[in-house]
């Protein structure tokens, strides 16, 4: 019986150290891309969107990075270096 009662402990805190060390991740260009193609899709959308239109471009990555469960503060750091061109439109049009 302790036996299974230290199983299921160590079971959790290492799901618990997973789940933990997800948060601080870096976004990976899987993951920007995946960002990127959703803005992309809800910017198109926007004009129909009631609660989308009246969001600015960033407004709309940041909502982006929430749906995909990215740091979107990280996304927009290594996006500002890997794509510079879209990372100064999506800030111009800010």
């Amino acid at each position: 019986m302790n036996f299974i009662k230290t199983a299921l402990k160590i079971s959790a805190s290492i799901t618990l150290l997973i789940l933990l060390a997800g948060c601080y991740a870096e976004p990976t260009d899987n993951d920007l891309e995946r960002v990127k193609q959703q803005f992309l899709v809800m910017r198109f959308h926007a004009p129909f969107n009631e609660e989308w239109n009246a969001l600015s471009d960033k407004e709309l990555y940041e909502l982006s990075c929430k749906n995909n469960r990215v740091q979107c503060d990280l996304a927009l750091d290594t996006l500002k270096k890997k794509d510079t061109d879209f990372y100064a439109k999506l800030m111009k049009n800010n």
